[in-house]
């Protein structure tokens, strides 16, 4: 199949004109001006067609996207996940199974063919269809006592071997929940697991306030609630440094491990996550939905940290659209140039997936390049766009969902009759 649009992303994220790719099985195998048609191969022409990389979500949690307008808004972190434990014991596996359905089909309708999955049930493997978006499972390992670290870490070891090494749409991961609600002896063996394996690995840190306070002095809102429910082991106390900071010093840093949400980092912070190599996932419109002062996502970008985007889950967001973040994070930092923000998007978005301890590479996807894995996202401008930079500002300003979707070498959207004509019929 040759895909030719008028506009598509490059490399440096800029956009070009009069690009086609060439996609063979699930990869890009050729890309450049109007390329020759080998025999009986379909032209796919979108004349007024903007192609992108498939959106990346490297940060979500979809088995709670039932909980869409469940929980209120800038509460708290602590008020809203006291909530949310308790409505998660009321619920059965079916309502997950529903929720985890609904978020990958939502997911996919708004362009994400990439996605770095929480899993806390171990549910979601189950429900990933074979073609579609790639799901990276982060399993969700939760044991603050020393005591239970070697049975959580080997039923971690169990649940990511249980996903199919090479399935197209499956892929493995694991994720201690934060340094909260995780011992340093699990830790350590879930980061030397994931560096051995070569997948990988993510953590909850530098989140909220409360957490912050809960590690320099061993009180406050989270860890009242934390000692609450009886999860506070006996013999821990606070190491009097940011969670980041520690980590450091117990030696996780060291895996590269993909830091999500550090809301609140000092510039010591900032030069940890640096010399670790790790990418921050930043997620704006959870960011909003807590009431959160302003990110250091500016501070982090100037300092050389990777910064990718997020949506967090459904019960602190109005939806999976990545678009969306990527609109969210300039309203947030609106000097930010259209460049940087598919870089997030992007770029960082691929590393979070595709480097560090997984494989230090960001080849297969972010890029359309050849190569890189086929997926591709169209929008169809409602007007002709012929400048390169109108293109980019009708995608950040104007854009809705895009009209084809390739996932894989796969087209699993074609929004419109004329789309879907193009795709089932050669062209004559």
């Amino acid at each position: 199949m040759i895909l030719r649009c008028r506009h598509s992303l490059s490399d440096d994220f800029t956009f070009a004109q009069g690009i086609d790719l060439r996609i063979e099985a699930d990869r890009i195998v050729e890309r450049g001006p109007r390329l020759a048609p080998r025999d009986g191969e379909r032209i796919v022409d979108v004349p007024d067609g903007i192609a992108l990389p498939g959106w990346i979500n490297p940060h979500a949690h979809l088995e709670l996207s039932g909980m869409r307008g469940a929980l209120p808004r800038e509460v708290g972190f602590v008020p809203w996940v006291r909530e949310l434990v308790a409505l998660r014991r009321g619920k059965d596996e079916a309502w997950f199974d529903a929720g985890i359905d609904a978020g990958l089909a939502e997911s996919l309708d708004a362009g994400t063919t990439a996605i770095g999955e929480v899993t806390t049930s171990g549910r979601t493997g189950a429900r990933v269809p074979a073609t579609g978006a790639a799901v990276y499972l982060f399993e969700e390992a939760i044991a603050f006592d020393p005591a239970r670290a070697d049975a959580m870490a080997a039923a971690m070891a169990s649940r990511v071997e249980g996903t199919p090494e090479g399935h197209a749409t499956r892929r493995r991961a694991i994720a201690p929940h934060a340094p909260y609600t995780v011992s340093e002896s699990l830790f350590g063996k879930l980061g030397d697991y994931a560096t051995r394996r070569r997948i990988p690995i993510s953590v909850h840190v530098n989140e909220t306030p409360d957490e912050l306070r809960m590690f320099a002095s061993g009180d406050g809102a989270l860890f009242e609630f934390l000692e609450g429910l009886g999860e506070i082991p006996r013999d821990w106390s606070p190491p009097g440094m940011s969670p980041i900071a520690w980590l450091d010093a117990i030696g996780f840093l060291a895996c590269r491990p993909v830091l999500v949400h550090a809301n609140y980092l000092t510039d010591d912070d900032i030069a940890r996550v640096r010399r670790a190599g790790s990418v921050v996932v930043f997620c704006p419109r959870s960011h909003r939905f807590f009431g959160h002062r302003d990110h250091p996502f500016a501070r982090l970008r100037a300092a050389g940290v990777p910064v990718a985007l997020g949506t967090d889950s459904l019960a602190s967001n109005d939806s999976l659209c990545m678009l969306e973040e990527v609109r969210e994070l300039r309203r947030q930092f609106p000097d930010t140039s259209p460049e940087a923000l598919f870089d997030c998007a992007f770029g960082a978005g691929a590393r979070a997936l595709e480097g560090a301890a997984a494989s230090g590479s960001s080849e297969e996807r972010g890029r359309l390049r050849v190569g890189s894995r086929a997926d591709v996202v169209v929008y169809v401008a409602d007007r002709p766009v012929d400048d390169p930079h109108a293109a980019a500002a009708y995608v950040l300003e104007e854009a809705d969902r895009p009209h084809l979707v390739v996932a894989g070498g796969v087209v699993v959207r074609a929004r419109e009759p004329w789309l879907r004509d193009l795709v089932e019929s050669p062209e004559e």
